[in-house]
């Protein structure tokens, strides 16, 4: 089993109680998959193409999460196989079906060696502007639990991906955070709360720059989403790694810490203890 974060595994059903009584206490939606099945190894990444260039590139979210892995002492990869839509959004089109079609590095062998399976997890993204119509809110909604079925379907676990608000737009992330709350909830999903750090990230420190562009990330962008990543995927904190992106390491300690400090907010509903 591989909690989100791994320090949570102890709390139990202590754990469960104490997200019950702070979701009277939020207005935000409170997630109800607080770990994964089992630890992940490899991964498809389907997306509409939004984000798809911060996975792709060489030094991009799965190459960061990878380091990040060996930086904490691990020996294992992250091995990732985005697979990008050119255009619409996910609900136009059948991206799990895309995925199944193709073989590349993700494509791991059974632990028995004989079943194939795709992927250990599929992340899904979309809903980057989460329209506030109701109806594009369901049916984005209702679409996250095909392919969330489908994922299972092939042996997979879903996991969706939180994406962050637009750069001149911050004020977005609470109806993005609520809408993927939402979803995953609706699916039995696994989330990554990677706008929710982005939003943290910008409160503690405004002058730091995230995005490259309206809503691409720059390097520390991409950095902060593969560290969030990384802390919720594998349960380890990630304060201290020596993975630093490339970054100035005090930069890339405060990212590391805003990153832990999400996760215990998303999933526990209060910070990491010191």
């Amino acid at each position: 089993m591989c909690p989100a974060p791994r320090a949570l595994r102890a709390a139990g059903l202590g754990l469960a109680m104490l997200i019950a009584l702070s979701a009277a206490a939020m207005a935000q939606t409170r997630p109800t998959v607080l770990q994964l099945e089992d630890r992940p190894s490899s991964a498809i990444y389907l997306d509409e193409g939004l984000y798809f260039q911060s996975f792709r590139e060489v030094d991009g979210l799965a190459a960061q999460v990878t380091s990040l892995l060996l930086g904490g002492g691990a020996r294992q990869a992250f091995r990732a196989a985005p697979v990008a839509l050119s255009a619409g959004h996910l609900h136009w089109h059948d991206p799990v079906g895309y995925a199944l079609a193709r073989s590349g590095p993700a494509f791991v062998r059974g632990a028995a060696g004989q079943d194939w399976r795709p992927f250990d997890i599929a992340i899904l993204t979309d809903c980057g502007n989460c329209p506030e119509e109701p109806r594009a809110q369901a049916a984005w909604i209702e679409r996250s639990r095909r392919d969330a079925a489908a994922v299972r379907r092939h042996g997979g676990q879903p996991v969706l991906f939180m994406p962050w608000a637009d750069r001149d737009r911050p004020e977005a992330i609470r109806r993005i955070a609520e809408a993927t709350t939402l979803a995953a909830n609706a699916s039995g999903a696994f989330v990554i709360p990677a706008g929710l750090a982005f939003a943290k990230a910008r409160d503690q420190r405004p002058g730091l720059v995230l995005h490259a562009d309206q809503m691409r990330p720059n390097r520390a962008g991409t950095y902060l989403a593969a560290v969030v990543t990384y802390a919720v995927l594998f349960g380890v904190s990630p304060v201290g790694n020596r993975a630093t992106g490339d970054l100035e390491a005090e930069t890339a300690l405060f990212l590391q810490r805003v990153a832990w400090e999400t996760a215990w907010t998303y999933f526990a509903g209060r910070l990491p203890p010191e």
